[in-house]
């Protein structure tokens, strides 16, 4: 039973990393883009419900530190896909979109990059340490916005950050889970790293030339 629904997470994510790429390349707001963005979507909540029981896996397991993280990886990549796509459903009711369920989830991702950070300095990780200013970073950001009035094109931003951060949730699970398992031992630590910083790093400039493409013009001429 496990097996197989391991093997359904690696479905889900192939499907992911396909169609995110198919919505990335295609042109924004065409059918093309519509429609593999809705299969990304139903891709990343296939994963995150296969998710749960391989975090009930490990720590069946005793593996906790895997488990805590993938249980952290959960609430960063369920805010993400939620909020994708509640940013485009609630684009005309901005006090609706930045209301208590937006302020509930920023606590939660407050609290889980909290404890994720306290785990990865016990445990001297610092990868896990690391990640935990994803949950802080956003969560603080979230707190930010709700006390703010909206700013022009604030949907359109939203998505897209979003959307940013479905990605490289998509690739470093790939590069190290899926890839690293075809590739020979010998690379498993230059592969580690790569998996880890080229997605931030990748991410981190996407960011600022979306953000300059579609946000920053739009909100200028507003």
């Amino acid at each position: 039973m496990y097996e197989a629904v391991v093997m359904l997470h690696a479905l889900a994510g192939t499907v992911a990393l396909a169609s995110f790429w198919t919505a990335g390349l295609a042109r924004k707001g065409s059918p093309l883009h519509r429609r593999a963005g809705r299969i990304y979507l139903q891709a990343m909540r296939l994963i995150l419900l296969t998710a749960l029981p391989i975090v009930g896996a490990l720590l069946m397991r005793e593996r906790l530190g895997f488990a805590l993280f993938f249980a952290y990886l959960f609430v960063i990549v369920s805010e993400s896909v939620w909020t994708s796509l509640r940013a485009l459903q609630l684009k005309r009711d901005p006090a609706r979109y930045f209301g208590t369920s937006f302020r509930a989830a920023a606590v939660v991702l407050l609290a889980s990059g909290a404890g994720m950070l306290v785990y990865g300095l016990s445990a001297g990780n610092l990868i896990f340490a690391g990640f935990a200013f994803v949950g802080l970073g956003r969560g603080g950001a979230m707190l930010v916005l709700s006390r703010r009035p909206p700013a022009p094109r604030w949907s359109l931003s939203e998505h897209l950050g979003a959307m940013i951060g479905n990605g490289v949730a998509t690739h470093i699970a790939f590069l190290l889970i899926g890839l690293g398992r075809l590739l020979p031992e010998t690379w498993a630590a230059p592969v580690q790293t790569f998996g880890w910083l080229a997605p931030l790093g990748v991410a981190l400039v996407a960011g600022v030339h979306l953000t300059r493409k579609y946000v920053r013009p739009q909100a200028l001429g507003a």
